[in-house]
């Protein structure tokens, strides 16, 4: 009974792993599409290399520069303004997380096949799956920078930093989110499904003021 009390609970997952594991489900969708694109290039089916190319450097560019902006804009107005677990909130437990990404990976693994279903059906000459590669792949590779960036702040600062996923929500960090930080070791182990109404905020604030002198 308690359990299915905090299933539609805010969960917090910690955002460096959410940042590499969604980089790096971007980057196998890349490479698989790019497979697929090949291996149908090979039998001859109505491929153009040359606009294949260009659709893909198209889409990546414009992809890099955006998700780049996006990224930094993330992770400086994270850093600014830190706060403490909200009350109202769970950690996502390790079977949670292999059920979210699970699902997310379907339903990203459908509306891939979905586009390019609907490209070969109205005679495409690959320009989808150029599309599809170029957007992942800069999204991956921005993905796995900012992962990073924020594995290095949590070294940096001694903390563990975390962002909150609606109950229902399958990926995290798409745009800005408030980052919610606890100080290296109060965090619960990754299987248990404690409330995270920890009072962390005087320690955060001492912190805070520690850096300041």
């Amino acid at each position: 009974m308690v359990e299915a009390s905090l299933v539609d609970l805010p969960r917090l997952v910690r955002v460096g792993p959410e940042m590499r594991w969604r980089g790096t489900a971007c980057l196998g969708t890349a490479v698989s599409v790019a497979a697929y694109w090949l291996v149908g290039w090979l039998v001859d089916q109505p491929f153009v290399l040359r606009a294949t190319l260009l659709a893909t450097l198209a889409a990546a560019l414009s992809s890099l520069v955006f998700a780049t902006i996006i990224s930094r804009s993330r992770v400086t107005n994270g850093m600014a303004d830190l706060l403490p677990p909200p009350s109202a909130s769970v950690y996502e437990t390790s079977a949670d997380a292999r059920d979210r990404r699970g699902r997310a990976r379907i339903l990203l693994l459908l509306g891939v096949v979905l586009l390019l279903a609907f490209d070969r059906a109205t005679g495409g000459v690959g320009t989808m799956a150029g599309l599809v590669v170029g957007l992942t792949a800069a999204v991956g590779v921005v993905d796995l920078t900012e992962a990073r960036r924020w594995s290095r702040a949590e070294v940096s600062q001694r903390l563990r930093l975390h962002i909150l996923l609606p109950g229902r929500a399958l990926v995290g960090g798409l745009t800005h989110s408030s980052i919610y930080a606890l100080p290296s070791g109060d965090e619960p182990p990754p299987d248990t499904s404690t409330n995270g109404s920890r009072s962390v905020a005087p320690r955060l604030q001492a912190r805070r003021d520690r850096g300041r002198r």
